[in-house]
């Protein structure tokens, strides 16, 4: 009798330890599944379009990447900083497109660093130019100037067709979105709220202005198709970017 229960109090004994080790291994599991789940959670919430293409401000300018857009009497900018800046938008338009699956209907922007273009569906060869080719900061004749500024606004007028074209395509997808600020780009006029997006003899507080509102625009795209790709349906699933702070008149 004392033999049997000996052995009993040893199953026992064996049984809670089997018991202990299971329970101690099934709260391992749980909580390296609450920690892959946090850390699943947190990748979710990264961008890797803002991490790639980040649209701030530096003082009055608007600025992606660390290149600023825009041209003032008192804070002049390099043509070929601009250049590159208009490369950089180019391709965050073209990523931003290729992440919601859009296709471009009448230009499309081919990113080139600080040469890139707009190019025409259907004939890549019929391209316009979203820069001015400065030759490494030598500023060309007023005549030749004249010509070349000609060429950047219509590239200029291209680019801004295809974020109207994709921010359309957002709307189409959801109801709720709607740009900040109106563009518009026809025949008649490339503005941003009114603001010319076109580049004159002069380009000052207007034209920096209106560069700045068309950064901002991109920002709120970037934060559309984030959500769009994370399978919300639309831009409600996350929170509207800040817009950017308009230069100082």
């Amino acid at each position: 009798m004392a033999a049997l229960e000996r052995r009993c109090w040893a199953e026992l004994a064996r049984a809670n330890w089997a018991i202990d080790t299971e329970t101690e291994r099934r709260r391992s599991y749980v909580a390296r599944r609450r920690h892959c789940e946090s850390a699943l959670a947190r990748l979710h919430a990264l961008s890797v379009l803002n991490d790639a293409f980040f649209v701030w401000h530096d003082g009055p300018f608007g600025t992606i990447n660390g290149f600023r857009l825009g041209k003032l009497p008192w804070a002049d900018v390099s043509w070929s900083e601009i250049n590159a800046a208009f490369g950089q938008a180019a391709m965050l338009l073209n990523t931003v497109a290729d992440s919601v699956g859009y296709v471009f209907r009448a230009y499309t922007p081919v990113p080139m660093g600080s040469y890139s273009r707009l190019a025409k569906v259907g004939d890549e060869r019929t391209t316009h130019q979203l820069f001015i080719d400065s030759q490494g900061g030598y500023v060309p004749a007023a005549a030749k100037m004249w010509l070349l500024r000609g060429r950047l606004n219509d590239g200029i007028r291209r680019f801004v067709g295809c974020v109207v074209e994709l921010a359309a395509f957002a709307a189409s997808r959801d109801r709720a979105f709607c740009l900040p600020y109106n563009l518009q780009a026809d025949r008649e006029r490339c503005c941003c709220c009114g603001l010319d997006l076109t580049v004159d003899s002069n380009p000052g507080v207007g034209w920096t202005r209106a560069i700045k509102l068309l950064l901002t625009d991109l920002k709120f795209l970037v934060a559309w198709a984030l959500a769009y790709t994370q399978g919300n349906g639309g831009s409600a699933g996350a929170a509207p970017p800040s817009p950017l702070p308009p230069p100082a008149t």
